[in-house]
């Protein structure tokens, strides 16, 4: 059994939001050039439901050669924990059946056919991420998600964004009560 982090070992305030808008940005439009290694890839690392680890796959492989390629303008090490985070998104979206984040990744490196250097670059980064510290990366997550949405708002009618704006206000105070 994988050993998982503690919390100390995270610093989400240096994560977020750089890194999620990072990974948003890098992977918004659709990336097919992965296709065929993806295939291979969520095969192994997910056999019975192989088809839906495919467009994460393809963007998991894109965003890691995004750092490897711009190592002297992003933080790698704060880059990979974010991708560490995506990859257990994606991974616990599929089934409990999945490998682990880090066999996951040691996975693709592997049956990557092009160049595997290309996407080792967070080898020494990816880990299992205790519950405690994924709850809170969801939790930023969303809140994140919902002040974009929020603040792509601005000089249009209303359109949800009082609703928005509560739904924020009440996730920081509850996050602030419950030590999130």
């Amino acid at each position: 059994m994988e050993s998982t982090v503690v919390d100390e070992e995270y610093n989400l305030d240096e994560i977020f939001p750089t890194y999620k808008c990072d990974y948003d940005k890098e992977t918004e439009k659709a990336i097919n050039q992965y296709k065929d290694d993806c295939s291979k890839i969520s095969a192994k690392i997910c056999s019975e439901n192989d088809e839906k680890f495919l467009a994460p796959c393809e963007k998991l492989i894109h965003y890691l050669k995004h750092i490897k390629e711009n190592s002297a303008f992003v933080d790698k090490k704060k880059s990979c924990k974010y991708l560490n985070y995506i990859l257990m998104v994606e991974l616990k979206k599929i089934s409990h059946s999945c490998e682990g984040a880090k066999n996951s990744y040691i996975t693709m490196i592997n049956e990557y056919s092009k160049k595997p250097q290309e996407i080792d670059v967070c080898k020494d980064h990816i880990e299992e991420i205790n519950e405690t510290i994924f709850k809170k990366f969801q939790n930023l997550d969303s809140l994140y998600d919902i002040f974009y949405k929020f603040t792509s708002t601005q000089g249009e009618e209303d359109n949800g964004k009082c609703a928005l704006g509560g739904k924020v206000k009440f996730e920081m105070i509850y996050m602030k009560n419950h030590a999130i």
